[in-house]
């Protein structure tokens, strides 16, 4: 199409999609395609010669940063494993019982 490189001109790209299938090109979308292959093979070659993509002090700040919620995460997960196991340990498996002891009023004995 001749606009350069799609991700580096976007708003333009987008633009002219718009244009093309509006009513006064009426051109269907399945009939355009938009290729951003040598901006994405740039950056694949870029992870491939082993650049330094982020910086040591970040990296570390990072990492201690995922540390700490990986580890807030665990304990939320094992308070709510030992409360779940609580809650249905007293559960009676008859889900009939089991409204009645909530007071559900749709349920009456006779039905249980």
């Amino acid at each position: 199409m001749g606009m350069g490189e799609p991700l580096n001109n976007y708003q333009a790209v987008l633009q002219a999609i718009k244009t093309m299938t509006g009513p006064s090109f009426s051109m269907s979308p399945s009939h355009i395609t938009v290729s951003t292959i040598p901006v994405l093979e740039a950056k694949l070659n870029t992870l491939k010669s082993g650049a330094t993509l982020v910086k040591p002090d970040d990296r570390e700040r990072i990492e201690m940063a995922y540390t700490l919620k990986t580890n807030v995460w665990r304990k939320r997960k094992r308070m709510f494993k030992d409360l779940w196991d609580m809650i249905t340990e007293a559960m009676p498996n008859n889900l009939g019982e089991f409204r009645e002891c909530l007071w559900d009023e749709t349920v009456t004995r006779s039905s249980a």
